[in-house]
């Protein structure tokens, strides 16, 4: 089975290597860490293994603060919440990543300004959503695929790093997966057929609340 929500091993190095820019200028910059839309342990670290080691296990061997955010309760969890309304959430954290769930939610500026509430004042924010990449409801794809312009535009923050990345791996079972849709049911076509040969692509940020509030 093909999990809706995914994240690329290309990525999750892209994000490894951001936050290590920021831990070698000032170690102290970041303490707390928020991951939205987590999943669990087992998708972290089995599903997805890249997620954890590239990311939260150099953070956790710093002894960061890490806090991971999903809608659904389960192991590794430990902030339930629908990011549609953060009332819940009493803190703010020096980092908040937010990686591959903006083309699941219906009120994108909504989610946007409540990301942006949750990161201190001088802290960072950081965004992927796909940029190219075929139709994955995870309950809801809104085939939201904005460029790292239009991310940036979104956020309003300072940008520290902003790309898109393109995923050059083939990843011959997501290809399988687009065909099989297409053969069940041809009227699906239009949702997969033009990805089965073209590289993915990752709209990436990195940006930086500056603002006195």
């Amino acid at each position: 089975m093909i999990k809706s929500k995914t994240m690329f091993e290309e990525e999750s190095v892209w994000i490894k290597n951001k936050i290590s820019e920021i831990l070698i200028k000032d170690s102290k910059e970041i303490n707390t860490v928020l991951d939205v839309g987590s999943s669990t342990l087992k998708f972290r670290t089995l599903m997805q293994p890249c997620i954890d080691e590239n990311i939260f296990k150099p953070l956790r061997a710093k002894r960061k603060e890490i806090y991971y955010l999903d809608i659904k309760k389960d192991e590794g969890v430990n902030i339930v919440c629908d990011i549609n309304d953060i009332n819940t959430i009493s803190k703010k954290f020096d980092l908040v990543i937010c990686a591959n769930l903006l083309e699941h939610v219906r009120d994108v500026e909504k989610i946007t300004n409540n990301l942006k509430l949750l990161v201190n004042k001088g802290g960072y924010l950081l965004v992927t959503v796909p940029h190219l990449y075929f139709y994955h409801p995870d309950p809801i794809d809104t085939m939201y695929r904005p460029d790292n312009k239009s991310l940036e535009k979104l956020f309003r923050f300072q940008v520290i790093s902003s790309e898109i990345i393109k995923i050059n791996k083939f990843y011959f079972l997501k290809r399988l997966y687009c065909l099989g849709k297409i053969i069940i049911n041809p009227l699906l076509a239009r949702k997969y057929l033009p990805y089965l040969f073209k590289k993915f692509e990752i709209s990436c940020v990195l940006l930086k609340n500056n603002k006195s509030t």
